[in-house]
């Protein structure tokens, strides 16, 4: 508008002195005189004419309109040159004949609607100057005075005139205006084009980003990149000069982007498809000497879906889609601090397939899983929605009944689940009846705690499973027979600690690109003297319950670290941690066990629980960041088993995260599990982690692994857990002797 405007004065402006040099020559002729406030009058209607004429062709995007708009303005200037010429007192008189206006008004309408045409049509600089030119004509020929026809006239008018000794002095001030308006004109269009193509170059890189970038001026929107409109499925065109915090679900959001120090919020942002998950960045730049405030908003909706996915399969089955042990411990804590308050009772109730793994060996894994997920369908229709149902490992569900008056309606539930699980299953056209069997523990009667609830209903299962399957028991006091031979199995354990008769088995850990071993994962391993060889999963639990973890754990750490610092083959060594062991004590452990054993520290990685990362968060990340400032790898193990936050990952010093042997083993066979190793991959890749795998057992599931970016793998494919000297050759301890064994663990 203010172009326009300064457009308009310099028009006005010029055709005036035109007029005024013209009325110049005659007053040589006659000696003119003008009357100045019909003169100043006249220039303001002719650049209000203008002004008018311009606002409406720069606006306009029909040929017809400025075609239209430059006769309407050419006729004007001519009318206005007669006002003009009225304005003047000549000696001379004037007149006008039909022909001679057809002809002015005419030429000038002509002339005029050229030059709007030329200015629109042209682009650049060529439209500015073909309209400049081809205005500049019509004003000539309008000033030229063609239309008149000049008389002698020596009656003078009797009004106030300005003489001759005037016009000089006019003519400069008004040719000064001419020249100011210009000038003005000149370096504000340099001005704007040099703005304007900053302004171009800047949406050019903003459309080839692939984040949507927002800028905004006074908290409106001055530019928004394609990439915004496409996040949020608007028309590019209808971002400008709406407000960016309208786009936003909570606008309140932004202020914590404006305190120091931040650098990024997460928050929802409105599209056409509805709210959606999105990151935003901000920073204030200065654009045509004034400050704009820019965002970079970077679409987070597959993060988000990553995210839940995970955590969903960390809270659940992902054979049959029931909450996990975790989630089931949870919920179960919640109840007993619930009914606590409230005085109130609940049933715990342990069920088991009776002849799952029949069904299993003979039909294969796929069946198995599609019977878990049949038996959990059967479940969910016995039990009420309130009731909590979950697996927590193999063919073992349990149940949370609450609500309810205990022991009848366990009782009579448990009776229901074994009527319906004597019904054959249908899979896939093959009937195949299992059946089930049921234990029960009542709190707080049985128990007080979620273990010892969980204990005594396992004891009741296992005493209806001896009973001749297909029935339920509720724990009796008697059943505490098999606590007792715990508590045995304790002492001996306590003894086994302190003799040092636990040993360390080691299997390899293969780099599945070439399949190379890197090293071996240390693994406790204890015989009985009278039991023989006692499952980890039963003594480390029990070492951990009665607090002889951390003598273990010393124990194996320099036994594993001294067995590593002896082998010719610079290889690996990877050492699990236990939650009692991991505080501050043992970055001092570690660094005194490598100066012992003159292991070099990056040889060694400590592996520790997901669940165990989760727990007293900030002292465990402390202890973890002390540890790799000492040179050791850190490693998350059976990753996916619990709830780790994609921030708690990024706060510890984590070199790798191993996924689960329960995701491999059944990932071949199930969509979901593959999904979750997949997810895995993907997150290792996006934090720059590496991902190795366990329990890998066949070829099919190494292939698999290198697919999704897998690094390392272990299993019994490679080498199943054994005495170190089976690896003789891997280690370099290489001898003679040994080779026939060799060949049969790699073959094996």
């Amino acid at each position: 508008m203010r172009a326009n405007a300064a457009a308009a004065a310099v028009l006005g402006c010029g055709m005036w002195s035109m007029q005024f040099i013209g009325t110049a020559g005659v007053n040589g002729l006659f000696g003119a005189e003008f009357e100045p406030i019909l003169n100043i009058g006249t220039f303001v209607v002719i650049a209000l004419l203008a002004f008018g004429a311009f606002q409406v062709v720069v606006r306009a995007s029909v040929p017809l309109v400025w075609v239209t708009v430059g006769a309407a303005l050419g006729i004007g200037l001519s009318a206005g040159q007669q006002l003009l010429m009225s304005g003047s007192v000549l000696p001379v008189g004037f007149s006008l004949t039909g022909s001679s206006m057809i002809l002015a008004f005419g030429g000038a309408a002509v002339l005029g609607a050229a030059s709007t045409y030329l200015f629109r049509r042209l682009s650049g600089q060529r439209g500015v100057l073909g309209g400049a030119i081809t205005m500049t004509l019509a004003l000539t020929y309008i000033t030229s005075g063609i239309a008149l026809d000049y008389q002698a006239a020596f009656a003078w008018a009797s009004i106030p005139v300005a003489g001759p000794q005037d016009m000089p002095s006019a003519f400069f001030v008004t040719t000064g205006v001419v020249i100011a308006f210009s000038l003005a004109l000149l370096f504000g269009n340099r001005r704007r084009r040099k703005a304007s193509a900053e302004m171009d170059r800047m949406r050019a890189l903003a459309n080839v980003a692939f984040e949507g970038i927002v800028v905004c001026k006074d908290a409106l929107i001055v530019h928004a990149n394609l990439s915004f409109a496409s996040l949020i499925g608007r028309p590019h065109d209808d971002l400008t000069g709406i407000k960016f915090t309208s786009l936003l679900t909570d606008p309140s959001c932004l202020t914590d982007l404006e305190r120091e120090g931040t650098h990024r919020i997460e928050a929802e942002i409105s599209g056409a498809g509805g709210s959606q998950a999105a990151e935003i960045f901000m920073r204030d730049v200065m654009l045509h000497d004034s400050k704009h405030r820019v965002y970079a908003i970077r679409d987070i909706r597959e993060r988000k879906l990553s995210e839940a996915r995970i955590q969903f399969l960390a809270h659940h089955d992902p054979v049959t889609g029931l909450p996990n042990r975790t989630q089931f411990l949870d919920r179960l804590e919640q109840e007993i601090n619930r009914s606590s308050r409230s005085n109130g009772e609940f049933a715990v109730i342990c069920l088991d397939l009776d002849r799952f793994k029949e069904v299993n060996d003979t039909f294969g894994h796929a069946a198995g899983d599609q019977l878990l997920r049949l038996a959990a369908e059967r479940l969910r229709r016995v039990f009420r929605t309130y009731d909590v149902v979950g697996r927590i490992g193999g063919d073992e569900f349990v149940i949370m009944q609450c609500a309810a008056t205990q022991p009848d309606s366990a009782i009579t539930a448990s009776r229901r689940v074994i009527a319906a699980f004597a019904e054959p299953f249908d899979l896939d056209g093959l009937k195949i009846t299992v059946g089930a069997s049921a234990g029960i523990a009542i709190y707080p009667s049985d128990a007080e705690d979620a273990e010892g609830l969980l204990t005594r209903a396992d004891l009741a299962l296992y005493r209806a499973k001896n009973s001749g399957r297909g029935t339920f028991r509720i724990f009796e006091p008697g059943m505490d027979e098999q606590l007792r031979e715990r508590r045995l199995l304790a002492t001996d354990l306590r003894s086994a600690v302190i003799n040092d008769d636990i040993v360390l088995h080691y299997q390899p850990i293969v780099r599945l690109e070439d399949g190379k071993v890197t090293g071996f994962e240390a693994l406790p391993r204890w015989k009985h003297h009278l039991r023989g060889w006692i499952n980890p999963t039963v003594f480390l639990p029990l070492a951990e319950e009665i607090g002889l973890m951390p003598a273990l754990g010393r124990r194996v750490m320099h036994r594993a670290c001294a067995e590593a610092a002896s082998w010719p083959n610079p290889l690996g060594i990877s050492v699990n941690l236990a939650p009692t062991q991991l505080h501050g004590a043992l970055v001092s452990l570690v660094s005194e066990t490598l100066a012992e054993t003159g292991l070099s520290p990056a040889r060694l990685e400590i592996d520790v629980a997901e669940q165990t990362l989760q727990q007293r968060h900030a002292s465990n990340s402390g202890t973890l960041t002390a540890l790799k400032m000492l040179g050791v790898r850190i490693a998350v193990d059976h990753f996916g088993t619990g709830a780790t936050s994609l921030s708690g990952l990024r706060s510890c010093p984590i070199d790798r995260i191993k996924m689960d042997s329960s995701f491999v083993a059944n990932m071949a066979g199930d969509p979901d599990n593959m999904a979750l190793v997949r997810a895995i991959s993907s997150l290792g890749r996006a934090l720059d982690i590496e991902v190795s795998a366990s329990g890998c057992d066949t070829y099919e599931q190494i292939e698999l692994l290198k697919q999704e970016g897998c690094l390392e793998a272990q299993g019994d494919i490679f080498g199943a857990p054994m005495p170190i000297i089976a690896f003789a050759r891997m280690t370099g301890h290489y001898q003679a002797e040994d080779e026939p064994r060799q060949r049969q663990v790699a073959v094996g």
